[in-house]
C-alpha cells in the first residue's frame, strides 16, 4: 500500500465566520482523527477542494503536517485546466506532499485515451505519488477498469480512491487491480464499502463518516485484520447510521461541520458558495439522529 493507510477521513475545512480557513480548527480535527488510527486527506471533495486556493492549501498542509506529520497526509488538487493542475501538484509536492489525490480534468470530459495520458504527463512531471480520484458524479467521466489497469503499471501512480456506487464495478477493479499489481492501492469512497472493499481484497476507505468516527473505522479494519468477522460486521452496520445522520443536512460538508460544532472540535458549520449553509432546521435534525445513534461514543 506504499505505507498509505487503511482508513482516510476526507476532512472537512473549517471556517471562521468570514469564511476564512480555520487553521487552528484545522490541525485540532486532524489531531483527533490520527490519534484514533485514520490518516487525513486534505482538501478532497469533503474538504472542498475546488473552493480553497493554492495558497490556502499550501498553508493548511504546512499546519496540519506540523502537527500529526506527513506520513498521514493525502492531499487533494484537481480542475479542469491540466496546466493549472500541474502547477499546484508542483507547489505541493515540493512543499513536501507524499502523495496527492488527483481527478481527471473536467468541463470538457476527456476519452479514455485522454484521461491515460493525463495521469502519465502527471507523474512524469512531479515528485510525489498519485491517487487517482476517480468521481464521476463530479467529473462526469467514469475512469475505465482498463485504463485503471495501465496506469497501476506508471511510476508514482500508486493507487485509487473509487467513489463509484456500483457493487460490480469496485468487485470487479479490485480482482483486475490486485491481479496485475498487488502493491497498488485500492480504496472505495463511501462509508457503506468499506468492509466489502476490505472482503473483496481491497485496502480500505477514504470515507467521509471518518472526520465523525474514526475509532470505530479503525476497530472495524483491526475486527477484520484480526479475522474477528463477527465483530466487523457488527461494526459495519453501526457504520451504515451515517448517511441517515447526515441525510437531512444541505451539504454533506455542512451536515459533518454541524456536528463537529456540536461536539466542540471545531467553532462554525460554515461552508463556502455555493454550497448552501446550514439552516436551524438542518442542524436540528442532523443533531437529533446523531445523538439517537449513538455513534457519538465512538466519536
Amino acid at each position: 500500500m506504499a505505507g498509505l493507510p487503511r482508513v482516510v477521513a476526507p476532512m472537512i475545512t473549517p471556517y471562521n465566520q468570514h469564511l476564512e480557513v480555520d487553521y487552528d480548527s484545522a490541525k485540532r480535527l486532524a489531531k483527533r482523527i490520527t490519534t484514533k488510527g485514520v490518516g487525513v486527506l486534505l482538501a478532497g471533495t469533503t474538504g472542498e477542494m475546488p473552493l480553497l486556493t493554492v495558497s490556502e492549501k499550501v498553508s493548511l498542509l504546512r499546519e496540519v503536517a506540523g502537527v500529526v506529520g506527513w506520513d498521514s497526509l493525502i492531499t487533494g488538487v484537481g480542475g479542469p485546466n491540466p496546466f493549472a493542475v500541474l502547477g499546484e501538484a508542483k507547489t505541493l509536492s515540493g512543499e513536501g506532499a507524499r502523495y496527492l489525490l488527483i481527478p481527471p480534468p473536467y468541463y470538457y470530459s476527456p476519452p479514455q485515451y485522454g484521461i491515460e495520458a493525463f495521469y502519465k504527463w502527471l507523474a512524469g512531471n512531479i515528485n510525489s505519488g498519485i491517487l487517482v480520484y476517480n468521481i464521476p458524479s463530479h467529473t462526469g467521466t467514469l475512469i475505465s477498469v482498463s485504463t485503471l489497469e495501465k496506469l497501476s503499471s506508471v511510476d508514482k501512480i500508486v493507487g485509487v480512491k473509487a467513489t463509484v456506487d456500483s457493487v460490480s464495478y469496485q468487485a470487479r477493479l479490485i480482482r483486475k487491480l490486485k491481479t496485475r499489481a498487488p502493491g497498488f492501492t485500492v480504496y472505495s469512497g463511501s462509508d457503506e464499502l468499506l468492509l466489502f472493499n476490505l472482503s473483496s481484497g481491497g485496502d480500505g476507505g477514504i470515507t467521509a463518516g471518518a472526520n465523525l468516527t474514526p475509532r470505530l473505522h479503525s476497530r472495524l479494519v483491526e475486527a477484520y485484520e484480526k479475522g474477528d468477522y463477527s465483530r466487523a460486521v457488527e461494526l459495519h452496520r453501526l457504520l451504515l447510521d451515517i448517511p441517515w445522520i447526515l441525510e437531512p443536512a444541505r451539504s454533506l460538508q455542512g451536515g459533518i461541520k454541524t456536528i463537529l460544532v456540536e461536539e466542540g472540535v471545531i467553532d462554525t458549520s460554515e461552508v463556502r458558495p455555493p454550497l448552501p449553509p446550514e439552516d436551524e432546521e438542518s442542524r436540528r435534525e442532523v443533531v437529533r439522529r446523531w445523538r439517537e445513534s449513538g455513534l457519538e461514543s465512538y466519536f
